[in-house]
């Protein structure tokens, strides 16, 4: 197993964890990808080749939809490539091409431009508004993927922010012969026209968010039944400097719309009167109790939210902070008050009952712990509730501590000894190895043949 996910700045290597076999057929696989490195080395890996591009639709051409373009060159090549993030007013996007050898870079980089001149000689360019419910219909009911299945075009939507003074975001087709792309075109332009008369579109404060979606949507389904419409709210973390959530609404008829818009409108005005939009700010220490509070995949904070109908929220985990922040949002006064009690009420159980033990901060333990240890059989083994310190530790910590709570005292120790137990286990039937970022397209090879022969080779 190969660790995933983007690398801190600072970081240029990846974890490599090998399982399962004997001792020799671990240390075996671990050979074998180390002498993968050297050989890559000795044929010029490492080297990242590094180029620019005009930025534009182009790009978008380049990677493809879901990055099926790059993807095709990549595996043509033996690479990875990486497009830096777009950025307004920028006129340029940086290529970085990494792994392979230096005949193999250079591939892709030919690859690239061809794609690149491929799309200035036959494309068809569209502008449209830069608002929220344009994007929403775009993605939900022009159906861009069934328009490039029947035209044999490839269309793109320009991402990211746009520059100062910009029209509009840019909709380019390519492929495909003339009359296909003025196909595309039409098609695009109608079911936007079709879809916008179809939709409405509304925003909420944050803090009424919970409020409008209730307790397992339970609001929003109470609003589709009465108005027979479809009610999407934004989803996902808000900017520092926004407050309010956009509100899609479709189906139905204009009415029956407007109806729902006016609902949500009242919903929001209700909670306002009864103290609603007053956030409730209070502090509680760092450490394993917040995670005894929230609880495995959020749980414990969930029920809570459930019963207050209120959104909690705790701050990030910071290197040698002391307490964290805790927000309630949504609900009356009274509905935040009772959710801080009981907040504090977890706080205290957590504190009367609970063995903690530290483990190791290092790469393998934190893999066994997740892997093979499994915790959450030994809860459920043992009607304990386990919980393993997140985030950075402070600076001359012993290590992560992992705390036990629940249950009798008898318990708590017997889900001590499983921990223990299983990760030795563990740790005796693995090994770690760390590998450049360069070298891990190498390593894992086109759609994983690399790692699936080294497994073939050592059963492991």
């Amino acid at each position: 197993s190969i660790q995933k996910g983007e690398l801190a700045s600072h970081v240029n290597v990846r974890d490599v964890f090998i399982s399962g076999g004997s001792e020799a057929e671990r240390q075996h696989a671990e050979e074998l990808i180390v002498a993968k490195v050297e050989e890559s080395r000795r044929e010029g890996g490492g080297s990242d080749l590094w180029f620019v591009v005009p930025e534009g639709p182009a790009v978008g051409f380049v990677v493809g939809p879901r990055g099926v373009g790059v993807a095709a060159i990549e595996k043509v090549t033996g690479t990875h490539i990486s497009f830096s993030p777009p950025a307004v007013a920028a006129t340029t996007r940086d290529v970085r091409i990494r792994g392979g050898s230096e005949a193999q870079r250079q591939q892709a980089k030919e690859l690239i431009r061809r794609k690149l001149e491929e799309y200035g000689g036959s494309r068809r360019q569209l502008v449209i508004e830069d608002r929220p419910l344009v994007s929403f219909v775009i993605k939900t009911f022009v159906q861009l993927c069934s328009i490039e299945k029947t035209t044999g075009t490839q269309i793109c939507v320009e991402q990211g922010e746009l520059a100062p003074g910009a029209r509009g975001r840019a909709v380019s087709i390519t492929g495909g012969s003339e009359a296909a792309r003025e196909q595309a075109e039409s098609l695009i332009v109608d079911r936007l026209q079709e879809g916008l008369g179809k939709m409405r579109h509304h925003v909420i404060p944050e803090w009424a968010t919970p409020l409008i979606i209730g307790n397992q949507g339970a609001g929003i389904k109470w609003i589709e039944r009465e108005t027979g419409t479809c009610v999407s709210i934004q989803k996902g973390e808000l900017a520092s400097h926004v407050n309010v959530r956009d509100v899609f609404i479709s189906g139905g008829s204009e009415a029956e719309r407007q109806h729902a818009e006016e609902l949500i409108v009242a919903k929001v005005e209700e909670s306002r009167r009864e103290g609603g939009g007053s956030d409730l700010w209070f502090v509680v220490p760092e450490g394993p109790a917040v995670g005894f509070v929230v609880g495995p995949r959020g749980v414990g904070v969930a029920a809570i939210e459930k019963v207050t109908g209120t959104h909690i929220s705790f701050s990030p985990p910071a290197v040698a902070a002391t307490t964290r922040d805790v927000r309630i949002r949504g609900g009356s006064e009274a509905q935040r008050q009772q959710a801080k009690e009981l907040i504090r009420r977890k706080l205290e159980e957590y504190g009367g009952s609970r063995r903690q033990l530290v483990i190791e901060d290092r790469p393998l333990v934190s893999f066994v712990i997740k892997t093979f240890v499994q915790l959450c059989s030994i809860e459920k083994t043992t009607g304990t509730q386990i919980c393993v310190e997140q985030g950075e530790l402070a600076p001359g910590a012993r290590g992560r501590a992992v705390s036990i709570t629940g249950g009798s005292e008898a318990a708590r120790e017997q889900a001590e000894s499983l921990i223990v137990d299983r990760l030795q286990e563990g740790l005796g039937k693995m090994r770690h190895h760390v590998i450049p970022e360069w070298a891990t397209p190498l390593i894992i090879g086109n759609q994983g043949a690399g790692i699936k022969w080294i497994e073939r080779e050592t059963g492991t």
